[in-house]
C-alpha cells in the first residue's frame, strides 16, 4: 500500500470517528440506538418537505409554495441529529477542504512553506468584509461569499503592492501579509463599537475566534457548492502548478505565463478561504498544516496533492471540532483555539526544521 492509499484511508477513519463521537456527545448525549433511529426515522424521510427547506432555503421556498414540514411529528432526537450536529460537522468537513486547499495553492505560487490564507492576511480581508456586512449592511447577507471574497481580492492585492519591488519575495509577502491582516483584525475590533445588541456582539466575537458553534443547513449552502467548484478547478487545471515548482524561468520556458497562472490560482484560493471563513471565521493554520502534511506524504504533485490535502484538511477540521466539544464538562471551546494551539506549535517546529523543501530552492 503506497503512502497516498494510506493517506486516504487514515483521514477516513479519523472523520469516520469523529462523526461517531460527534452525533453521540453534546448537551443531549445519544447511544447507539438512539443515533440509528434518529439517522433512519421515517417520520423525516416521509416528509420530503423538510429536505427542501434545509437545502432550498425558507425564502426560495416560499416563491415555490412549498408547505413546511410538520415538525411536531419528528421526535426530538431526530431535529437534533439532522438540525444540528449533521449540518456541523458536513460544514467541517467543507472548511477544512477549503482551507487546506487554499494552503497548498499559496505556498506554490509564493515559494514560501509559510504561506496559507491566514498568514498571508487574506482571511482577515475577507472577515474584515464579512463583518461590515453583518454590522452595517445586514441585508447583504445573502451575498456573503461574493462580497467576502472581494476582501480577501482586496487584502491580496494590497499585499502584493507591499510586497513588490522589482518582483516579490516570500519573505516580503508574508510581511505584507502580517502587515494588512494585522490592520484588518484592529479595524474589526473597532468595528465592534457599533454593535448594539448583546447577542450579536456574542456571534461576532464566537466567530472571529473561528467557531462550528449553531451552525445549520443554511450556512452548509453558503459553503458546500464553492466546495465542489474549488474541488473541479483544482483537480483538472493543476497542471501549471506542478510546472511552477521547476521555477519561473523554467516554467516560461516551457510555455506557461506564470504571471497569468498566479492570479487564476490566486484567485482561486481567495475563493476557498473566503467561503470558509463567511461560515466559520477566522480559523488559522489548517491551510498551513494540511499541505506539509500532504506534500511529506505523498509529493509535489499537485493533482495527488489536492485530493490528500482535502482529506487531511478535512479530517483536521473535524478532529480539532470534536476535542472543541468534548474537552468542556459543560459548554464548548470554539475551534479556532484548538487549530491556534495545533498551529502554534506547528509553526515553531516548522520555522525551526532545516530549508529542505523544494519550495525554498
Amino acid at each position: 500500500m503506497n503512502k497516498f492509499t494510506l493517506t486516504i484511508i487514515v483521514s477516513v477513519v479519523l472523520i469516520l470517528g469523529a462523526f461517531c463521537v460527534q452525533v453521540s456527545k453534546g448537551a443531549y448525549d445519544m447511544d447507539v440506538k438512539t443515533i440509528y433511529n434518529a439517522l433512519t426515522d421515517k417520520s423525516l424521510f416521509k416528509d420530503t418537505t423538510y429536505f427542501q427547506h434545509k437545502i432550498l432555503g425558507e425564502t426560495l421556498c416560499r416563491k415555490l409554495d412549498i408547505e413546511k414540514p410538520v415538525l411536531t411529528e419528528i421526535p426530538n432526537e431526530t431535529l437534533i441529529m439532522w438540525n444540528i450536529r449533521i449540518p456541523r460537522f458536513l460544514i467541517g468537513i467543507c472548511v477544512g477542504i477549503n482551507l487546506a486547499i487554499a494552503g497548498c495553492i499559496f505556498q506554490t505560487i509564493t515559494k514560501n512553506e509559510m504561506s496559507s490564507a491566514y498568514t498571508l492576511g487574506i482571511s482577515q480581508g475577507s472577515g474584515l468584509s464579512m463583518l461590515l456586512i453583518v454590522i452595517m449592511f445586514p441585508s447583504l447577507y445573502s451575498a456573503m461569499p461574493i462580497l467576502s471574497m472581494i476582501g480577501g481580492i482586496v487584502a491580496f492585492f494590497l499585499i502584493y503592492f507591499l510586497s513588490w519591488k522589482n518582483g516579490t519575495t516570500p519573505t516580503r509577502l508574508v510581511l505584507s501579509g502580517m502587515i494588512i491582516g494585522t490592520i484588518s483584525i484592529a479595524i474589526q475590533k473597532g468595528l465592534y463599537y457599533f454593535i448594539q445588541d448583546i447577542g450579536v456582539f456574542q456571534d461576532v466575537l464566537s466567530w472571529t475566534t473561528g467557531s462550528l458553534i449553531g451552525l445549520s443547513w443554511q450556512h452548509f449552502m453558503l459553503i458546500f457548492p464553492w466546495t465542489i467548484v474549488i474541488l473541479l478547478i483544482c483537480l483538472t487545471l493543476y497542471r501549471p502548478l506542478n510546472v511552477m515548482l521547476l521555477g519561473d524561468t523554467n516554467a516560461k520556458a516551457l510555455g506557461v505565463s506564470v504571471e497569468k497562472w498566479k492570479i487564476f490560482f490566486a484567485l482561486v484560493g481567495i475563493l476557498a478561504a473566503s467561503s470558509a471563513v463567511c461560515v466559520a471565521g477566522l480559523i488559522g493554520f489548517v491551510g498551513l498544516i494540511a499541505p506539509h502534511i500532504g506534500r511529506s506524504l505523498t509529493g509535489y504533485e499537485h493533482q495527488k496533492l489536492f485530493i490528500s490535502c482535502s482529506f487531511i484538511g478535512a479530517s483536521l477540521l473535524t478532529v480539532s471540532d470534536t476535542i472543541s466539544r468534548i474537552l468542556l464538562a459543560t459548554g464548548q471551546i470554539p475551534v479556532g483555539i484548538i487549530l491556534n494551539t495545533i498551529g502554534g506549535i506547528f509553526f515553531i517546529i516548522l520555522m525551526k526544521k532545516s530549508n529542505s523543501s523544494i519550495l525554498n530552492k
